[in-house]
């Protein structure tokens, strides 16, 4: 797997060995450009907010016939625009929440409008 982070070039993974012991592994970030990634955002407890692109490696695709292709590509294209929205609309509704009680009711309207304007 892959996980690429803004500004930053290495990432410690701490995980548990069978035997208690704490293992600590340090993950070098990939910094290529690649559209298939997870788009994801990390809130630490303290409030700072980093986003990534989560990217696993499947290995290659099969050949797809010639008709296939362009209706493959803009169902992709469509299933990336959705969770870019989804993901804003997320966002705006956790601000909301934040900022006054039942705020996320108050200002759905203006957040869904917001988050398809994406």
């Amino acid at each position: 797997m892959t996980i690429r982070l803004r500004g930053v070039d290495k990432v410690t993974l701490l995980t548990r060995a069978p035997g208690g012991q704490i293992k600590r592994n340090v993950i070098e970030v990939d910094r290529e450009d690649d559209e298939d990634g997870i788009e994801y955002v990390v809130r630490g407890p303290t409030g700072q907010v980093r986003h990534g692109v989560m990217q696993e490696q499947l290995g290659p695709l099969k050949k797809q016939s010639k008709s296939v292709k362009p209706i493959d590509k803009r169902l992709r294209r469509s299933v990336r625009r959705q969770m870019k929205m989804l993901d804003r609309y997320l966002t705006l509704h956790d601000r909301s929440s934040r900022k006054k009680k039942n705020g996320w009711m108050r200002d759905l309207g203006r957040n869904i409008m917001k988050a398809v304007r994406v």
